[in-house]
């Protein structure tokens, strides 16, 4: 009986353990913002890409995928159903915003998200973007999954407008959170705010900076795959629960060169965790 008790004691500790840690998990989100660099069907017709493409994609719990140009719509399922012959059928889904832009360029807003995992698209609206202030409206949506609230914010700034876009972005952060109430709202996607389009001196003026907005990509760290040096693409918060905000270089975890990488995008996906 004694050894009994003991070993019972041992597996006791061990599932109590293993639960608090499974419960740690389960509240950690893996989260990315990539711009694919002009991404259509185009792109898609060249299998070696798409590979790479769905091997970025299902890294993550949720991703943004932005600089979706196809006037036919069909690029969203094409490489959601890549992603699931990858990942396994049925795993992620994907929402997407109407073709945004003010010239015949236009470009839409995707996420790409684990709904294997619990979670739910709740919402999802382009802004109302009455003032004409952005070249491609903030993409917003929000997830569930159980009783917690994500809501994210995207945006692909139109370069030369980059320090007026991201100064309206207060404006729509503070509509969001009211609008979704979310327990976490974050800003993320190609802010370009950096290098010719956002000098220091303006970056420092941002109303996001001034308001206690952190930018978890610093000035210093490049999110391109040219040779420029350059943190274009971000993850803008208010809250403690992001973390392990990181630039994903794929050309080296993929061991490509410098024409592979820029074929799949000129630009590195950022990640982070978001504990809720």
């Amino acid at each position: 009986m004694p050894l009994y008790s003991a070993v019972l004691s041992v597996l006791l500790f061990v599932y109590a353990a293993f639960s608090a840690s499974s419960s740690l998990l389960a509240s950690e989100l893996s989260i990315a913002s990539f711009n694919a660099d002009i991404l259509g069907k185009k792109k898609l017709s060249h299998p070696e890409i798409v590979h790479h493409l769905a091997a970025i994609i299902s890294r993550y719990d949720i991703i943004l995928v932005q600089e979706v140009r196809d006037a036919s719509e069909q690029t969203a399922a094409l490489l959601l159903a890549e992603v699931n012959k990858r990942a396994g059928q049925g795993r992620y889904q994907v929402s997407a915003s109407r073709r945004l832009g003010r010239t015949s360029s236009k470009e839409q807003y995707l996420y790409y998200y684990r709904s294997d995992r619990g979670l739910n698209l709740s919402a999802a609206e382009v802004y109302n973007d009455s003032g004409d202030d952005f070249e491609r409206p903030p993409y917003l949506v929000k997830f569930t999954r159980g009783k917690q609230a994500l809501a994210l914010i995207s945006l692909h700034a139109r370069p030369r407008s980059a320090a007026s876009e991201l100064n309206k972005l207060v404006e729509v952060f503070a509509y969001t959170k009211q609008k979704f109430a979310a327990d976490e709202t974050l800003i993320l996607g190609d802010l370009n705010a950096d290098c010719s389009y956002l000098s220091d001196s303006a970056y420092d003026e941002l109303a996001l900076i001034h308001q206690g907005f952190t930018f978890g990509i610093s000035k210093e760290m490049d999110t391109t795959v040219t040779d420029t040096t350059c943190a274009y693409d971000n993850v803008v918060f208010d809250s403690a629960g992001v973390s392990a905000v990181e630039i994903f270089n794929f050309q080296s975890a993929f061991s490509l060169d410098q024409k592979a990488a820029k074929a799949v995008s000129n630009h590195f996906p950022i990640q982070f965790i978001l504990t809720l």
